[in-house]
């Protein structure tokens, strides 16, 4: 399971076969062509070219953190962006909210120490399934057997 613009999806990766993207709950396996796996800024965030020249962000989860019943759905954050009252429960309510994220932070900085060890090593496993767009003329590659493709590529 990973996160794809904050939502739940699932990618399936086996090998001998091109990776598989499902983004709703009941939804398709659609077929992800990819050209390279890159790191992203954050160390626990993949980087997906795809053949077309897409960008994926992706960030894995850790097993059991989410499922397939899960995918589609909506990742939520910490905090909820609703704005607080002006009233002493509200200060109150605050105050705990700010002692729970400096007492909690540490969990925070070993699940993301958790998700970046994970991330680098699926990396090189999905480095090995990614086939490349073009051959050096400029024609397009089939991803199986990296032969050329007859009738694509550029217009001369």
């Amino acid at each position: 399971m990973v996160q794809i613009e904050r939502r739940f999806c699932a990618l399936r990766v086996r090998d001998g076969r091109p990776l598989g993207l499902r983004r709703e709950r009941d939804g398709e396996w659609d077929a992800l062509p990819l050209a390279a796996v890159g790191r992203a800024w954050r160390p626990w965030v993949l980087r997906l070219t795809l053949v077309d020249g897409a960008v994926l962000k992706v960030r894995p989860f850790l097993p059991g953190e989410a499922g397939l019943p899960d995918c589609g759905d909506r990742v939520g954050g910490i905090g909820d962006s609703e704005q607080l009252g002006n009233d002493p429960v509200s200060a109150v309510v605050a105050l705990f909210a700010i002692v729970f994220y400096v007492l909690a932070s540490p969990f925070f900085v070993v699940a993301n120490t958790k998700r970046a060890r994970a991330a680098r090593e699926l990396r090189p496993g999905w480095s090995r399934r990614s086939c490349p767009p073009t051959d050096r003329s400029g024609g397009a590659l089939d991803c199986e057997t990296g032969e050329p493709r007859f009738g694509e590529g550029p217009v001369a």
